[in-house]
């Protein structure tokens, strides 16, 4: 599901011209294969060797069959969408942290590991990434399109395929069918399927499609899907049938930044859910049990499609939230409306006689520009996927990550009191860590210029603090400035202002002069190192300090030193905090 998350502006900087410089790289080799094109030609008229293939390519092109048209279309113009949708400025700091990291909650281990690498690898390379989704989805949508039935666009269809199984592994969790809470109203089993069927689908032998099984089929897979989605719904152990778990996807898809007359009914369900879990939750059942059935059954098909699509629509609205296309990471537009798209390309698949194709029919420039499109897309995946690969070995070494991700890195600290130290905080007060010696602290160092690992940092302890509730109030989160140059009460300000961490009753960011800083940096053993051209790189540490000024444990970042993955700190930090409170 698409997920919601915030970055910092240096990200666009980057973001965007890395974009265009790979689209250059694209075009220039497009166009290259366009000339190419025309010019030979242009030499084979000139020579008198134009074959005459206009009266044999009736012969050996498919048929146009409408709901196959309609299909190729639809999905190569929802690829494109999808790329677009990758290109915006807060995918290459937020897609980790906020759709990856959270699918890895409750899986399986070895789904788990696979998902906290990929968030490894996207932190440590995240404008390859980001700018290589974009055009990998692009690229896909305009090989589809422009490539037809040629060679080009088959190829097109099966990198569809194998993009999209990798994309419900590693962007989907597998759609969230092994663990407990999913529903079809979400999204689940996922939308990328679909994509992934559809491909096949134009696989197909066009016969297959002139006998009309293809629809048949069509209905009763997405009949398939409602049904699947009323087990789910009816399985108590996914919690539907209490108020809090029925309506928490409601108010989490309501919270979504929206218009307001969008996000009205959505409230208006998650309140009803709330007062009345077992009333809505049989309605649901209900609802996509019976269009299910009728789907799968086959019979008035035209009937059983319209209520299907209603209920999509409505699936869409409150429980999808259209894609949450205003969370800024939005990645899809989700289930609903791709099955959508399957059961009007069924509607449209009614028995008509075969029009020859019209290929053959556009001039010869055209021909050559429509196979350079199709050619282009599969150039900007390959284009994009050269540092992706180079940057493969260097994560395959980072072995100890996986280990990391999985322990935190957390070692216990014995005999140790945390040192004395005087600093300013954010509000320009002195403090000493003496004044919070009944609470348990939390102190980690900060860059506050930094657009890389820190504001993820930052985010995580916020986000453990709402973790621990009314606990929160026995704990202290104190962050110290890990930058020598960039130090004043301003810069560490604007870091708080645009994280809303001066949201945070009990958030402390210290400052002070360079020789107090250094004193406390050498206390707490943590190494600052200005490079010329870089951030200031520094290591992500977090000491657990129990009430009383007791050093209890300490979690460090010894094998994410290139770009930490601590976007799955929060569990631990709210784990180690609830131990030291309860002592």
């Amino acid at each position: 599901m698409p997920g919601m998350g915030s970055y910092g502006t240096e990200t666009i900087g980057g973001f965007y011209p890395y974009l265009f410089i790979d689209l250059l790289i694209i075009v220039a080799l497009a166009w290259v294969c366009f000339g190419a094109q025309v010019g030979f030609r242009f030499l084979d008229e000139r020579e008198g060797i134009v074959r005459r293939v206009a009266g044999a390519a009736l012969a050996v092109l498919p048929p146009v069959i409408p709901a196959r048209l309609f299909l190729r279309r639809a999905i190569g113009v929802i690829w494109i969408a999808d790329g677009l949708l990758q290109a915006q400025p807060a995918m290459p700091g937020g897609f980790a942290r906020t759709i990856v990291a959270p699918l890895a909650a409750g899986q399986p281990h070895w789904l788990a590991n696979l998902l906290n690498w990929e968030v490894y690898f996207w932190q440590a390379h995240p404008l390859d990434l980001a700018v290589a989704t974009v055009f990998i989805q692009v690229g896909l949508g305009v090989a589809i399109l422009a490539g037809g039935d040629s060679p080009l666009g088959k190829a097109g269809l099966w990198a569809s395929i194998a993009w999209g199984l990798f994309v419900w592994v590693g962007g989907e969790g597998l759609g969230g069918i092994l663990i407990m809470g999913t529903t079809e109203l979400m999204g689940s089993p996922g939308a990328v399927l679909v994509y992934v069927a559809a491909a096949g689908l134009l696989l197909a032998p066009v016969r297959i499609w002139e006998r009309g099984r293809v629809y048949r089929g069509i209905r009763v897979g997405v009949g398939a899907v409602l049904l699947f989605g009323a087990v789910l719904q009816a399985i108590p152990a996914e919690g539907f049938w209490t108020g809090s778990g029925l309506s928490a996807m409601f108010f989490a898809m309501a919270r979504v930044p929206q218009p307001g007359f969008l996000s009205a009914p959505v409230f208006a369900a998650a309140h009803l859910a709330q007062s009345q879990p077992v009333l809505l939750n049989s309605l649901f059942i209900a609802v996509m049990a019976l269009i299910g059935a009728g789907l799968v059954s086959g019979r008035a098909p035209r009937r059983w499609t319209v209520a299907a699509l209603a209920w999509l629509v409505i699936s869409w609205w409150i429980g999808q939230d259209f894609g949450a296309v205003g969370s800024r990471t939005a990645t899809d537009p989700n289930l609903s409306p791709l099955l959508g798209v399957m059961l009007l390309c069924a509607w449209i698949g009614t028995p008509r006689e075969p029009v020859p194709a019209r290929g053959e029919k556009f001039p010869a420039p055209v021909g050559a520009l429509r196979r350079t499109l199709a050619l282009g897309g599969l150039l900007a995946i390959g284009v994009v996927m050269v540092p992706v690969m180079l940057g493969l070995p260097v994560a395959a070494r980072q072995s100890a990550t996986i280990e990391a991700l999985n322990t935190g890195g957390l070692s216990p600290m014995i005999n140790q009191s945390v040192p004395d130290l005087t600093l300013i905080n954010q509000d320009g007060r002195t403090v000493d860590l003496r004044q919070w010696s009944r609470k348990a602290l939390v102190i980690t160092f900060l860059d506050p210029v930094c657009f890389d690992e820190c504001p993820i940092m930052a985010e995580q302890l916020a986000a453990a603090d709402r973790q621990l509730g009314p606990l929160a109030k026995n704990v202290e989160f104190v962050a110290i400035v890990a930058n020598p140059i960039y130090r004043s009460v301003s810069a560490v300000r604007a870091f708080d202002a645009d994280l809303l961490l001066n949201r945070l009753p009990n958030w402390q960011y210290l400052t002070g002069s360079l020789p107090q800083l250094e004193r406390v940096w050498g206390d707490f053993s943590v190494p600052i190192e200005v490079p010329r051209l870089q951030m200031i790189d520094h290591p992500t540490v977090l000491y657990f300090v129990k009430p009383g000024g007791q050093e209890v444990s300490l979690a460090q970042d010894s094998a994410l030193s290139d770009a930490s993955v601590i976007t799955s700190y929060v569990s631990l930090i709210d784990e180690q905090l609830r131990t030291i409170i309860s002592q």
